[in-house]
């Protein structure tokens, strides 16, 4: 179901009583694209968040509308698409490397 919200963000998925959940895709139009699950109206679980003020992609696990856990990249398209891989707590990195 595609749905309009009264923040002019469009959103493709699920609702359950009036909150995002499970596999979806929330566009908010000049600010950003996600893909990926939700659980309580919040980026929960695997996706994929295109961040259109900052420039970058952030591919991993959120939890609680931020990167969190292992594995996790950030691409910053405005630096010739560097990578940034590792290990992040609550959009914090705690560890990783940068890859050219």
């Amino acid at each position: 179901m595609l749905t309009s919200l009264a923040d002019d963000s469009k959103y493709e998925g699920y609702f359950v009583r009036d909150l995002r959940e499970g596999q979806g895709k929330l566009f908010i139009e000049e600010i950003e694209y996600y893909e990926g699950k939700f659980n309580n109206n919040k980026k929960n679980g695997k996706g994929i968040l295109e961040d259109f003020v900052n420039g970058m992609v952030m591919e991993g696990t959120f939890l609680n509308d931020s990167l969190h856990g292992d594995n996790c990249q950030i691409t910053l398209k405005n630096r010739n698409n560097q990578k940034i891989k590792g290990n992040f707590h609550h959009g914090e990195l705690l560890f990783g490397e940068t890859v050219l």
